[in-house]
């Protein structure tokens, strides 16, 4: 399965006042046999691998941290306390991906 992120297209809220409230993941779909952590593009990526687990019977819950920085470590927990189950979908972009959170900003300390 191919999920190019690059080429997502969709709606833009109209709102001038429109935010992302910093630190607050939201769960984009509930399930209960796995959790799937997933950031920007791979979210649609994540809903259509769900979407086909469904059909074996698979349910699978999503988590779309939203910020990395930061990061909504509460939602996270709480949905792989319930499925046992965690999978960590990045794009392999080095500075942007959830492998890089834990990283300090570049220029910085981690002390």
């Amino acid at each position: 399965m191919t999920c190019p992120g690059s080429r997502l297209k969709g709606e833009v809220p109209e709102d001038p006042d429109f935010t992302i409230p910093l630190g607050e993941a939201v769960v984009r779909r509930q399930g209960h046999d796995v959790t799937v952590v997933a950031y920007i593009g791979t979210v649609r990526c994540a809903m259509e691998a769900a979407e086909a687990l469904e059909k074996d019977s698979i349910s699978v819950e999503i988590v779309d941290p939203r910020t990395l920085r930061p990061m909504d470590e509460q939602t996270i927990v709480r949905s792989v306390r319930k499925t046992h189950r965690a999978v960590v979908v990045d794009s392999g972009v080095g500075f942007v991906g959830l492998h890089s959170a834990d990283r300090p900003p570049r220029g910085t300390s981690s002390i």
